[in-house]
């Protein structure tokens, strides 16, 4: 199983750390380590993308960005996805820091380090399961005949 990885506070003393999980098995185990007794559904009934919140042991709120690979969207569609989740994120760290009207710079700086970890960790996924979605998998294989000499 991918080892999901934790982001948050390098970049901000947001309080907020978060992950990314791409599965409802993987999403459980996270729910698991964090001892989430009756964690919510993987998904928001009707969504493709759902942002949980929980206060964390330790002070800080823990945000699990769930996504679904949804095989009907292409790889940039679950990027946008991604970035729309990113922004909450964003607005629950703005909630935590007491901050009612962040900068437009601040708003797009965050949101753009944050969207870059989730996507970091969407494509650290793929890459150990190119199977997941058939977009990646197309993809992979152009670039390997790409390298190969082959178009």
């Amino acid at each position: 199983m991918h080892k999901t990885r934790w982001y948050g506070g390098s970049f901000c003393p947001a309080f907020v750390k978060y992950c990314l999980c791409l599965t409802p098995e993987q999403y459980e185990q996270e729910c698991k380590k964090l001892n989430m007794r009756f964690p919510r559904d993987f998904l928001t009934r009707g969504c493709t993308g759902t942002t949980h919140f929980w206060d964390g042991d330790d002070g800080t709120t823990v945000a699990i960005v769930c996504i679904d690979l949804d095989k009907e969207r292409n790889i940039n569609e679950l990027k946008a996805l991604i970035v729309h989740e990113a922004v909450h994120v964003f607005q629950e760290m703005m909630l935590q820091q007491r901050e009612e009207n962040p900068g437009k710079e601040i708003q797009a700086f965050h949101i753009q380090r944050i969207s870059l970890d989730l996507m970091t960790e969407l494509d650290d996924y793929l890459k150990e399961h190119p199977h997941a979605h058939p977009d990646y998998s197309k993809q992979r294989k152009k670039r390997r005949n790409v390298v190969r000499g082959r178009r």
